[in-house]
């Protein structure tokens, strides 16, 4: 069963930065040759985050402790790593700051993230790290986060599919006593509210908007994105700060195939490289400012990995490779997936493709017109590898 998707923006209530540079055009993750490759900030550390408020979407409870919370399946991208990327935040939010193109106030843009994920995966929590100097509490009143996500989305300004923004309203923003800039983890959890979505939909039962733009290593990936917003507008108070916090990949390189960084996590397909968009999300008409990166990283170098903090829970979808062997389209694959191809395939074989007699999916496994042996043998390879 899969997740509901449309575009909706729902609104449920509920430290310093480092070095800010350029990205070329052309997609490499180092600086560029160009004013925007100049560094905007000292790059600082930032105190981790040792707050967490879990937040259900369902049922109201909202419950602030110092332990991690969960949502109510398991991770399925995890890309949280803090410490190897050594504790750094970005400001996405700065009164003291300008957008590099318009040299307008840094407020209320979107800085977006991408990577790669099993196709047809749903989520039904996510988890978000962020920093905040915006008041002094753990319910600041019209204090937002908004997050975005969108489906075949690989950076660089390029046309995306927007799948859905959530806004959490009243989050926390600095400490509880002194107002100091404080880092906090929230888990949202999803379940049961509708809100529920699926990124890169190949199926069809919520759009077919699944795509994977740059695959280099023969295992198609989806391509998605997300990102973060924060609207302090209706807060009363003096213009604060606040940003996501920077980690590191367990995996790199925009091309999907996964160069191991030594980081933790299991996210992949994710570039040293942000998007940044001003005046709103890019879903609802913010315009794309450039893409950037913190001078580039390098193992054990002194710029962090320009990545943002996201961990989505859920069902992730089939491993790559392992769709053909899911032939009833039921996401597991097992002897039901057998019986199905062979039952197709007893009424089939020899005749061209499509079979108007197969009852259940297409036997033509191998997508070369016609429906034999060699379709036979290229599913059992398959099945085998993924049952």
């Amino acid at each position: 069963m899969h997740a509901r998707k449309g575009l909706m923006l729902c609104l449920l209530a509920g430290l310093a930065s480092p070095a800010f540079a350029g990205v070329d055009e052309a997609g490499s993750a180092g600086s560029a040759a160009s004013p925007a490759a100049t560094p905007r900030m000292a790059p600082t550390a930032a105190a981790a985050p040792t707050h967490h408020v879990y937040i259900n979407l369902r049922t109201g409870e909202r419950t602030i402790s110092k332990l991690r919370g969960s949502s109510c399946n398991p991770p399925i991208w995890t890309n949280t790593d803090i410490a190897s990327n050594g504790g750094f935040f970005w400001a996405l939010d700065d009164p003291t700051s300008t957008f590099p193109i318009s040299g307008n106030q840094q407020i209320g843009g979107e800085g977006l993230d991408w990577g790669d994920i099993e196709f047809d995966s749903v989520v039904d929590g996510y988890q978000v790290a962020y920093a905040s100097d915006i008041g002094a509490g753990t319910a600041i009143a019209g204090l937002t986060l908004i997050n975005w996500w969108y489906d075949a989305d690989d950076g660089f300004g390029t046309a995306s599919i927007p799948v859905t923004g959530i806004g959490v309203s009243s989050i926390p923003g600095g400490d509880p006593t002194s107002g100091a800039l404080t880092g906090w983890i929230l888990t949202i959890d999803l379940c049961g509210t509708g809100l529920e979505f699926e990124l890169g939909d190949r199926d069809g039962s919520a759009g077919a908007t699944g795509a994977d733009l740059d695959d280099g290593s023969g295992c198609p990936e989806a391509d998605f994105a997300y990102s973060y917003l924060f609207d302090q507008s209706g807060t009363g108070l003096a213009l604060g700060i606040a940003g996501p916090f920077l980690v590191l990949p367990a995996f790199t390189d925009p091309d999907d195939e996964g160069i191991a960084t030594g980081g933790a996590g299991t996210a992949f397909g994710v570039a040293d490289a942000f998007d940044l968009y001003e005046g709103g999300a890019k879903a609802t008409g913010g315009i794309y400012d450039g893409t950037y990166n913190f001078g580039g990283w390098v193992p054990m170098g002194a710029n962090p990995y320009a990545s943002f903090y996201m961990e989505l829970c859920g069902v992730a979808g089939l491993p790559c490779g392992c769709s053909l062997a899911d032939y009833n389209g039921d996401t597991v694959v097992d002897i039901t997936d057998q019986l199905d191809f062979f039952g197709d395939f007893g009424v089939c074989s020899g005749m061209p493709a499509p079979c108007a007699g197969a009852t259940v999916g297409n036997p033509d496994i191998n997508n070369d017109g016609t429906i034999d042996v060699s379709d036979q043998l290229d599913f059992l390879d398959v099945y085998d590898r993924c049952d």
